[in-house]
């Protein structure tokens, strides 16, 4: 069965796990599926499933392998989203608030209302909160979907780097592969050409170091001669020979490698594990 979008407004909640599968039940029914961001009642949100029986209860719910969040992007309708969400506005207030402010109405913190309660105010400067974090949130999925991503991926970048995801991805998209299930091979190739990135960029080389770092300490152990580094880098991306030394003394220098004794080298968080260990033996 092919899949199909469906958008809905979120009522609540029942039931979610550490992994993030929830079970969300919507103003369209029941769906259930994997989201590995915050979900609140209210927000409206896009899946992509398919309907089906549960096995349970024998009742109808959409079963979706993705969630996004939904955005109307006409300002009034958006407006008829916002109100939805704050307590102590309804229709009337809705179209005082047009009146009043137009397109405009996102500028106003405070509403120069009559009727509006200190408690709606609050409700309403919350709400304009939370559609400045769907709107970074929207438009960073968007970035990293247009560059490459796939949305589980996004979805995990967002989760680990929140409004700072554009800014550090934009300017060193190799830090995804610091996320679970996506290493430098599958950046490299699916990343790397929607950025421009050259072979000898420095980015590249940073990337490609940590990686066979991590390969060889998997084999050999976390002392790594850079000789083996060298090799290793140089079967990975080609004739990267020239540049590598200067980036190992970058990396050395940033703190994400360290240089030890006769001519080996360890990635930090080796170190520091060693280290513990090491020092746990010696007390």
């Amino acid at each position: 069965m092919p899949n199909e979008d469906l958008i809905a407004t979120v009522e609540r909640v029942p039931f979610e796990n550490e992994s993030g599968w929830k079970i969300i039940v919507t103003d369209k029914g029941t769906a259930k599926g994997t989201v590995s961001f915050d979900v609140k009642p209210g927000d409206c949100l896009k899946f992509t499933g398919t309907w089906k029986h549960s096995e349970f209860s024998g009742g109808r719910e959409f079963d979706f392998k993705t969630a996004i969040l939904h955005l109307p992007e006409e300002p009034r309708a958006l407006l008829r989203y916002a109100v939805s969400l704050t307590k102590g506005l309804g229709e009337a207030k809705e179209e005082a608030i047009w009146e009043k402010y137009g397109c405009k109405w996102r500028e106003a913190e405070t509403l120069e209302l009559p009727g509006i309660s200190e408690a709606t105010a609050f409700h309403w400067r919350d709400t304009l909160r939370r559609l400045t974090e769907c709107f970074v949130q929207t438009q960073a999925m968007a970035f990293l979907l247009d560059h490459g991503c796939t949305l589980n991926l996004a979805s995990a970048a967002w989760q680990q780097w929140r409004a700072n995801t554009v800014g550090l991805v934009n300017a060193d998209p190799y830090a995804l592969c610091d996320l679970p299930h996506y290493g430098f091979a599958w950046v490299d190739e699916n990343i790397r050409p929607r950025f421009g990135i050259a072979g000898s960029d420095p980015r590249r080389i940073d990337a490609a170091i940590a990686y066979v770092m991590g390969q060889l300490a998997e084999q050999q152990g976390t002392a790594l001669p850079v000789s083996d580094i060298g090799a290793a880098v140089e079967a990975l991306l080609g004739n990267q020979g020239a540049a590598l030394p200067e980036q190992i003394d970058a990396l050395c220098d940033a703190g994400k490698i360290v240089s030890l004794a006769r001519g080996c080298l360890a990635l930090k968080k080796d170190f520091e594990h060693e280290t513990v260990i090491w020092e746990r033996w010696k007390a």
